[in-house]
């Protein structure tokens, strides 16, 4: 799936096509979009980058599960959510306009991996902290947690739990 640039105005872009992403976008208020990957100059209306908010006219948003995430079907496993769950989002993007101030990127192939390196590296340090537990190794099962059993977020979980009511 790629988005790239349709036309180039005063007043900000256009924009047509899809993208992929799995930090719950339906869920945002406003949708950060980077280059996909590093590109050169034939593949310059795909380096853009720029932020809207998620009703854009013109943009869709699917939130649907992965099809091989079988985690919440599975005896123990801690769902962080009552509602929802782990998912995806398809957004596709038709001639979706983008006001000039919200573009930070548009065809400067020359520095989309960079923008993409320098934004994924941090942002995955930091994600990783956040939703522990909800991931696991790719390619291995995740044991599920019995309950009587010890697991090692309790602790976690029980200790942020009275930070936050103790404060």
């Amino acid at each position: 799936m790629n988005l790239r640039l349709v036309e180039v105005r005063d007043d900000g872009i256009v924009v047509r096509g899809a993208k992929i992403m799995i930090a719950g976008a339906a869920a945002a208020n406003e949708v950060f979009v980077l280059p996909g990957a590093g590109y050169r100059e034939p593949d310059r209306d795909y380096a853009i980058s720029f932020v809207i908010p998620k009703d854009a006219p013109g943009l869709t948003i699917v939130e649907a599960r992965h099809p091989s995430d079988t985690r919440e079907h599975e005896e123990g496993f801690d769902i962080p959510v009552k509602m929802g769950g782990i998912t995806q989002g398809y957004l596709f993007f038709e001639d979706v306009f983008v006001p000039r101030e919200r573009v930070f990127m548009c065809g400067e192939y020359k520095y989309s991996l960079n923008a993409v390196m320098n934004f994924i590296m941090p942002y995955r340090s930091a994600i990783g902290g956040c939703v522990a537990g909800q991931g696991g190794c790719h390619g291995r099962r995740r044991r599920p947690h019995r309950p009587g059993q010890w697991h090692p977020h309790q602790g976690l979980r029980r200790e942020v739990h009275q930070d936050v009511h103790e404060q």
